[in-house]
């Protein structure tokens, strides 16, 4: 969601919100969880990219997960 000059999501139990600057970009790091045998154990999750021109592109995620996000605002 971007609301107010702030980018928020969720990712492995992770809350991200960045402040958008004045060039459009933005980047956060919070503590998530990392899942797997032997239960969960902490990961860094961060999200980090540029709005412009009502295009989003960013990345997300952490060591064992990530995504690359390319969004247009129609």
């Amino acid at each position: 969601m971007v609301k107010d000059g702030v980018i928020t999501t969720e990712w492995s139990k992770a809350t991200l919100r960045a402040t958008i600057g004045g060039d459009g970009s933005f980047a956060t790091t919070e503590e998530g969880i990392q899942f797997g045998k032997g239960g969960s154990s902490p990961n860094p999750i961060t999200l980090k990219g540029t709005i412009r021109g009502g295009k989003l592109e960013a990345d997300v995620g952490g060591a064992r997960c990530a995504a690359h996000w390319s969004l247009q605002k129609n």
